[in-house]
């Protein structure tokens, strides 16, 4: 077992390096793109071009080739804004629930570790994140065997196999909201942190 948790820990660790590597590229890339699309206009303007229909078109050409780099370094600029504001989100609703699994155990499914969005009880007592427990119990069916509590190794009966926990679903939601709210985060990075919640 204290294999599994270091080796999740080490994914997690190599998961967030990697996006901060991205975003860094990203950046990068950025940089990359401007200081040729000046270098190139700079040349472009100090060419002898003398006044003719077709050096006028190609000024005309000129200005539409750099409207359209400049609109599309705009947009890989927002881009990366918005990426790195998702990632910020990310990291302060990850602090939040791993603070709330530290003080509320309870709501922390037993095979995944992480808080349960979505909360069922098995035939046991014993309450799991719903997905967790499906896949839990596939695996077992794959391998012949009958479907047993991971934490209590009892047979689960398939009638009631899983049952969805509203009561336990609402004080996590309602425990997850008030932590968000205490987190210290501006009313925007709530709303945030908040979506993002529902959204996984």
């Amino acid at each position: 077992m204290r294999t599994q948790i270091e080796a999740g820990d080490l994914s997690e660790e190599v998961y967030r390096a990697t996006r901060c590597l991205r975003g860094d590229t990203l950046q990068a890339k950025l940089q990359q793109l401007s200081a040729p699309l000046e270098d190139v206009l700079t040349r472009l303007d100090m060419l002898p071009l003398g006044e003719s229909e077709d050096t006028a078109h190609l000024r005309c050409k000129r200005r539409e080739i750099v409207t359209s780099v400049q609109a599309d370094l705009a947009d890989i600029d927002n881009f990366r804004q918005d990426f790195a504001a998702a990632r910020s989100t990310m990291r302060r609703l990850n602090a939040v629930l791993d603070a709330l699994c530290q003080q509320q155990p309870d709501f922390c499914c037993p095979i995944t570790h992480d808080i349960m969005r979505q909360p069922v009880t098995t035939s046991t007592g014993r309450a799991y994140e719903a997905s967790a427990l499906r896949i839990h119990c596939a695996t077992q069916r794959s391998q012949g065997v009958r479907p047993t509590c991971p934490l209590t190794t009892r047979v689960l009966d398939p009638a009631q196999q899983e049952r969805p926990n509203r009561e336990l679903q609402f004080a996590i939601n309602t425990a997850v909201r008030e932590a968000i709210a205490e987190s210290g985060a501006s009313e925007a990075e709530q709303a945030a942190m908040w979506a993002r919640w529902w959204r996984e």
